[in-house]
């Protein structure tokens, strides 16, 4: 069983898979249009159609106490479980869907001092078999054109430490094509 504190890919082994890098170009043309984003200063670093991993400096999102910015460890979790949610949605042709979130609940581990990353893993074979799950979320929105799946999301500090968990509840509804 894979640790849920550790990474599925070290920062250091960045890539993002061919077969999606159209993909990846449009979230990043996506994320550019929200605001928070460009501040924060996040970007894209790994995605295989499975893990998503996100990154953010820690300069723009420092806080008085010369830490990374609660607000901003959490926007950037909620970010990577919607840019992943919204990524499959495409891979999986639902490309008329809205993705939003729901709910969620987070959890700060230790205070970050360096740049950070999140990570968010469709890991098969674990407890809660994340496949089955899809499987499930992706036949309730063929069926009724809307449907929600919990997603949790990981961030972590540059020594590959813990640094908070996010559990978020996301919602996707079919969009009303105008006549």
């Amino acid at each position: 069983m894979n640790d849920p504190f550790q990474p599925s890919v070290e920062p250091a082994q960045r890539y993002l898979a061919e077969p999606f890098f159209s993909s990846i170009d449009f979230m990043r043309q996506e994320l550019t249009r929200v605001p928070i984003t460009q501040a924060m200063g996040l970007d894209i670093v790994h995605f295989d159609g499975d893990c998503l991993q996100l990154c953010a400096p820690l300069t723009p999102n420092i806080n008085d106490k010369q830490t990374a910015f609660g607000g901003s460890l959490v926007s950037m979790a909620l970010i990577t479980g919607w840019t992943w949610l919204v990524l499959q949605m495409q891979q999986h042709h639902c490309v008329e869907a809205d993705v939003v979130i729901a709910e969620c609940q987070n959890r700060f581990l230790r205070p970050v001092r360096s740049d950070y990353f999140s990570e968010l893993a469709f890991r098969k074979g674990r407890e809660g078999d994340m496949s089955a799950a899809w499987d499930r979320f992706h036949h309730i929105y063929q069926r009724k054109g809307r449907a929600r799946l919990i997603l949790d999301v990981q961030l972590y500090d540059q020594d590959l430490k813990p640094v908070m968990m996010l559990q978020g509840r996301y919602a996707a509804t079919r969009r009303q094509r105008s006549e």
